[in-house]
């Protein structure tokens, strides 16, 4: 009986989903999602000449 009341009745909850007001842009998102982009390209271009150092350093090796 109390189950069948329980589902029957709506529930209402804290938190309400809105969609996204496309005229007022949440800065704090966009920023983080910038940064982030950035980084990581900054860290995969690091990587990058690392490996390419790394390429060099053996290819003279192997050369000499």
């Amino acid at each position: 009986m109390f189950l069948n009341s329980f589902i029957s009745e709506p529930s209402r909850s804290a938190f309400r989903a809105q969609p996204d007001d496309i005229n007022r842009p949440n800065w704090v998102k966009v920023g983080l999602s910038f940064g982030a982009s950035i980084a990581i390209w900054v860290l995969l271009l690091k990587q990058h000449n690392e490996h390419q150092a790394e390429y060099e350093r053996r290819k003279a090796e192997r050369g000499s």
